[in-house]
């Protein structure tokens, strides 16, 4: 995981320049603080454990926030590094590079997990996807 990790943040590096990789890396620092920080008890339970649920809600929220991130040039590590070099070399949308990069995992994981989640999983990034493109169209 490491090594992939390092490798994307390399091939980023290149082709995004030093300042967009710096505001890369802050986000990819800053979010396990803010989800050791957000959680109960300071917020309340999740409000329904319905896997259709938390999939739409969950992959619109997620997705609202990555927008917002791409937006300003920034991002949480990860695949979000490579959505805008994506979108340059292939012409693609952020949320749709965002969805191939994502999809292509979740496949490769329904071979090996419950299919159903998988589905779910699934359904959450193509929700995902929209709400990027939604924020920055």
């Amino acid at each position: 995981q490491w090594l992939l990790g390092a490798a994307i943040f390399v091939v980023a590096g290149l082709g995004l320049g030093v300042k967009s990789l710096w505001r890369h890396a802050l986000g990819a620092a800053l979010l396990p603080l803010f989800m050791l920080v957000l959680r109960p008890p300071l917020l309340p339970a999740p409000p329904t454990r319905e896997p259709l649920l938390c999939a739409l809600y969950g992959g619109g929220l997620v997705g609202l926030g990555i927008g917002l991130l791409l937006s300003l040039g920034a991002g949480v590590g990860g695949f979000s590094l490579l959505v805008p070099l994506l979108g340059k070399r292939f012409h693609l949308a952020p949320g749709r590079a965002l969805l191939w990069l994502d999809g292509s995992v979740l496949v490769l994981a329904a071979l090996s997990f419950n299919a159903e989640r998988a589905m779910f999983a699934l359904l959450g990034t193509l929700v995902t996807g929209r709400a990027v493109d939604f924020v920055l169209t």
